[in-house]
């Protein structure tokens, strides 16, 4: 009896690639979420993608990262400035 091979298993995930956050990136969070780190708040989705629409016109690179992985790296520098 021979099995099909119909691909890769469906259920398995594909691990993205990590790109890490260069020094270029982190002082460019930091001016645009000037206000969200001085109150000490996450950013919400639409202050996100403010801050990428405003990366994209200024000619920056965080425009090329998802909203989430923004958010996750402004609450972190939130939480290591406590």
């Amino acid at each position: 009896m021979i099995l099909e091979d119909d691909g890769p298993n469906p259920r398995k995930r594909r691990k993205g690639l990590v790109t890490p956050w260069s020094k270029d990136d982190i002082k460019e969070l930091k001016k645009l979420f000037v206000d969200n780190l001085r109150k000490e708040t996450c950013p919400k989705r639409k202050e996100v993608l403010d801050a990428m629409a405003q990366s994209r016109m200024d000619g920056g690179n965080i425009h090329t990262r998802s909203w989430e992985n923004i958010k996750k790296k402004v609450y972190y520098l939130v939480k290591k400035k406590q």
